[in-house]
């Protein structure tokens, strides 16, 4: 007895035949959120100038401690000085990084990146205020030289107004249009 043989394979219709759907047009990148794009990378900028003008001003930070502190049961100044150096020179950097790569992700178009820049840009802009507000008031600014208090007070203006106007950029019509998820 023989077996029969199947039927020739017959693929189903339209298999493999049409390509895949296009995945849908994102709109152009508005100006609104390019210029969000360069205020974080201006941002980032002035945080490593801020990593450099800390270590370069270490003599002055370690001097306002040393005056700040004179009875500190035995710690010493230039201890203190060297691990909020490298805390804040570490930090600096980090957060330098994370808000280059955020800065590329909201050229892209990404969403949870753009929900990231405002929760971090509005911590920015309350410990930017307290900072701003403290050096204004801080007694240890006396042992410092003009140029490092006026320093400190321009950069948290500047960083406050960078925030600001990142937060506000990345909150208007063009940009949610942009950030809304293409209909397919």
């Amino acid at each position: 007895m023989t077996t029969p043989e199947p039927p020739p394979y017959t693929p189903p219709p339209n298999s493999f035949t049409t390509p895949p759907p296009l995945p849908a047009s994102r709109l152009p990148r508005p100006t609104t959120v390019t210029a969000a794009a360069a205020l974080i990378f201006t941002s980032v900028a002035l945080g490593l100038i801020q990593v450099i003008v800390t270590f370069a001003s270490r003599n002055i930070i370690e001097d306002m401690v040393r005056h700040q502190v004179p009875n500190s049961n035995g710690m010493d100044p230039h201890t203190a000085v060297n691990v909020q150096l490298a805390t804040s020179g570490g930090c600096g950097v980090i957060i330098s990084i994370l808000f280059a790569v955020l800065g590329v992700l909201i050229l892209k178009g990404n969403n949870p990146a753009r929900i990231i820049v405002w929760v971090l840009g509005g911590l920015s802009l309350l410990c930017l205020g307290v900072g701003a507000i403290a050096n204004v008031l801080s007694s240890s600014m006396q042992f410092a030289p003009g140029w490092y208090h006026a320093y400190a007070i321009v950069a948290a203006v500047l960083g406050l107004g960078i925030n600001i106007a990142i937060i506000v950029l990345l909150a208007l019509r063009p940009s949610n249009d942009y950030f809304r998820k293409p209909v397919a």
